[in-house]
């Protein structure tokens, strides 16, 4: 399984990670909205400084951190490497502690070979909850004195009943102890290889087997392990496409070499695994921990890394079967065949990159706050950017806190200031810096509804999958708005520059027809230019866009695409069963073991009121969403005499689809959780829904659009037209292939065959035929078909993809 699919599991309401490197993308388009919609929030993120900066300089800075999850950059004694792969959840019915050798990068989650183990409790006696615990507090000493991480840690903690009262298990636990299983850390005063030979104790080892991506350029690692274990004959895996091996450092050792039979040739091996076949058992160690030096001696010895690995006990010749190794072994490399190790691959980790520390902005009250962990003298120069990259403000004016915080002069509302470059006190420009917003990070980590507008927004952050809720909030969201003067609106626009001297001209306000005839040419991706920026409403298009797997919008680095393509393949059929599968799964099982011990008689009475509760339900569900349709065809009626609004393009987008969600797939019959048929006599089924929402909007003319005012003269195509003409575009190419697949509904296809022509050609005029804004069309259809292809039973649009 890809790591990243782990992460879908619901129970949990906290998770806290730990690596070495770390991918913006990877975490913030795959694992991130996983989590999220698992109703996983209090969400924390522990990583390799050095490596942290090299990405933010190269890549750029994330998104949601500092806001949706909290991301702490650690520096590891001595300058060593913060190694260690941990990811620990908490619920309130269980717990779940995997380690292994998966970072949070794209490959890691989805490209490399790894091995990660899994510990899941869910019993208040589980043996293995002191081990769990254990972890919890390993992380946390990591984290030092940051108030926030230690925060949320303890609130966790309070609503994991599971490890209330548990003591972790200790270093004498580790040593001495006859279990099965141990964690192996560089938390205690004893190098790691030390551990592993107290816990194999006085066994007597047959074999020793090393799978390791990387080592030490003089073998120290593995001589040391070898020695520990009393020097029995050695068996060594090596990814021979990708790393070489220092076999001139072998001196009078004499291992056998071998590579994973079942490897696929495009991906790394960045597993490590060490097994010890002994008399009375056989000895695995996994986890974050190389066959080097610096990983096998930790952080007791100068230049050792932090690691965090899992050992177990299995019963003797039972590892290599388990682990698949069998036939791998039988296979050998002539030791004249490897390839010498390159000096970046001689060392336990990946090569750092360094770029300069910014230090830590924290957003609290109102101001800003910077510090450093080394530079004692503020910093000549600051500079705050929006989410888009938008230069918000910048400062040479900070003012002293106290010996350690200095305070930024700013003037101006800090809400849309996300990220920050610094020109230090000795002139050195920094890496990007996350500002971490304090407030917001509890809120998005907090369960508690807050009521009105806040209660909304929470209940959009927390659901799972769409539904006739996202139309009620929209309501909510225009209905306070409009009571609102104009004075009491928040800012709209997202092209606000940062503050001079002089105050920036009023953009005018024109209609879209006209934005449309002036706009200058375009080059370049799509940006992200939104018209409900930093109101309630936009939480709308932000849970819309979350379901697809976007938290706002595809990033627009090519190359960054082209990478996450290439690590990821997301497509339905890998993705797994949706969240309505997972829903009726768990109904059903529940049904089934509740009805173990009913009367036969009794129960088919029960069958019978369900069944017949579940068609109403059906019926019901069916009916609103008919009557949504029509409530919006009314409105687009109205839009004859009045102009467009930012929330007619939201809701347009919105109905289609919760359409989509709530369709049967082609061939299926109706269910609770999908309650639109693709034809019925009752005029209900999802494709004529779709028709007849976007042929609403088509009836308004060859500029469908043209009504619409926006704030000021833009640059870009604002995203809510971009999804809008995105989601039109899929859904009338899924009505199409859903009509002409089934008898009864193929009276719609005349209807619908115009109303993709003229979408088609509409598109084409506003927006061009191969611009940016184009492109970006094409790109969010896509990911509308990856959320409802299989689903709805739609062939792949190869039209769309072209």
């Amino acid at each position: 399984m890809k790591y990243y699919r782990a992460f879908d599991r619901s129970g949990y309401h906290s998770a806290f990670f730990t690596t070495y490197a770390f991918s913006v993308g990877a975490f913030e388009d795959t694992v991130l909205p996983r989590l999220r919609n698992a109703r996983c929030r209090n969400i924390h993120v522990l990583a390799d400084e050095a490596i942290l900066n090299a990405e933010f300089a190269e890549f750029g800075p994330p998104r949601y951190a500092g806001r949706f999850y909290h991301l702490l950059k650690i520096n590891a004694p001595g300058n060593a490497a913060f190694h260690p792969k941990i990811a620990l959840q908490l619920g309130a019915k269980s717990v779940r502690l995997m380690v292994g050798s998966a970072n949070l990068t794209g490959p890691g989650l989805a490209g490399n070979l790894e091995l990660v183990t899994e510990l899941r409790c869910d019993d208040a006696s589980d043996p293995l909850l002191p081990i769990v615990r254990q972890a919890f507090d390993y992380i946390l000493g990591w984290a030092g004195d940051d108030p926030w991480l230690n925060e949320a840690a303890n609130r966790a903690l309070e609503e994991t009943p599971l490890l209330r009262g548990v003591e972790p298990a200790t270093a004498a636990d580790l040593l001495g102890s006859d279990g099965l299983l141990s964690l192996v850390s560089d938390t205690v005063d004893v190098a790691l290889i030390d551990q592993i030979r107290a816990l194999i104790q006085d066994d007597e080892i047959s074999r020793l087997i090393v799978l390791s991506p990387y080592w030490d350029k003089e073998l120290r690692g593995l001589k040391s392990v070898v020695e520990a274990v009393g020097n029995p004959p050695t068996a060594i895996f090596l990814d021979q496409q990708e790393h070489g091996f220092p076999s001139s450092a072998l001196g009078a050792l004499e291992p056998s070499f071998h590579t994973l039979d079942f490897q696929a040739k495009s991906r790394f091996l960045h597993a490590k695994l060490i097994i010890a076949e002994g008399r009375n058992a056989d000895h695995l160690v996994t986890g974050s921990i190389n066959c080097s030096w610096p990983a096998l001696s930790g952080l007791s010895r100068q230049s050792g890394n932090a690691e965090a690995g899992i050992y177990r006990r299995l019963a003797p010749g039972s590892a290599v079967d388990a682990l698949g190794l069998k036939t791998s072994l039988e296979q050998r490399l002539d030791r004249s065949e490897l390839k010498p190790a390159t000096p970046a691959e001689l060392g336990d980790t990946e090569s750092k990159i360094y770029a300069t520390d910014g230090g830590r902005l924290i957003a609290r009250g109102g101001f800003i706050y910077w510090s450093h962990r080394s530079q004692k003298s503020p910093p000549r120069l600051v500079r705050l950017y929006s989410e888009i990259g938008e230069l918000m403000a910048q400062t040479d004016a900070l003012d002293a806190v106290d010996d350690d915080r200095w305070r930024l002069q700013l003037g101006i509302a800090i809400d849309e200031c996300i990220t920050a470059e610094l020109i230090l006190h000795d002139g050195r420009a920094s890496a990007p810096v996350i500002i971490e917003h304090t407030e917001r990070l509890r809120g998005n980590a907090s369960a508690k509804d807050r009521g009105g507008v806040g209660k909304t927004i929470t209940r959009l952050r927390d659901m799972p999958d769409e539904g006739l809720d996202i139309l009620e909030a929209l309501d909510l969201f225009n209905n306070a708005e409009v009571r609102e003067s104009p004075a009491d609106l928040p800012e709209t626009s997202t092209l606000a520059k940062a503050q001079d001297d002089e105050a920036a001209p009023e953009g005018k306000r024109l209609s879209y027809a006209d934005f449309v005839r002036t706009k200058p040419a375009q080059s370049g991706s799509h940006a992200r230019l939104s018209l409900v920026a930093g109101r309630p409403i936009e939480e709308v298009p932000r849970a819309l866009n979350r379901f697809i797997g976007l938290m706002v919008h595809d990033k627009d680095e090519a190359a960054d695409e082209e990478l996450l393509n290439e690590a990821f393949d997301l497509s339905p059929k890998e993705s797994g069963m949706s969240q309505d599968d997972v829903l009726e799964g768990d109904q059903d099982a529940a049904g089934e073991a509740a009805a173990v011990n009913i009367e036969p008689s009794r129960q088919q009475d029960q069958d019978v009121e369900k069944e017949r509760e579940r068609r109403q339900r059906n019926k019901l569900m069916a009916a609103q969403l008919v009557s949504a349709v029509e409530a919006f065809e009314v409105r687009l009626k109205e839009l004859k005499e009045v102009e467009m609004k930012p929330v007619d393009l939201i809701r347009l987008r919105a109905l289609i689809q919760i359409i989509c969600a709530f369709g049967t797939s082609i061939g299926a019959e109706a269910s609770d959780a999908r309650p639109l048929p693709v034809w019925s006599e009752e005029a209900n089924g999802w494709p004529r829904l779709i028709g007849r929402v976007v042929f609403g909007v088509m009836r308004l003319g060859t500029s469908p659009f043209g009504h619409l005012q926006l704030e000021n003269e833009l640059a870009r195509t604002p995203d809510e037209i971009i999804e809008a003409w995105g989601a039109c575009r899929w859904g009338v190419y899924a009505a199409l292939y859903a009509s002409s697949q089934v008898p009864e509904a193929k009276g719609l296809l005349p209807m619908l065959i115009k109303l993709d022509e003229h979408l088609r050609q509409c598109i084409k005029d506003e927006l061009g035929d191969r611009s940016p804004d184009s492109d970006a069309v094409v790109a969010f259809a896509n990911r509308f078909g990856e959320r409802f292809e299989e689903r709805l039973g739609v062939a792949a649009n190869t039209r769309n993809k072209s």
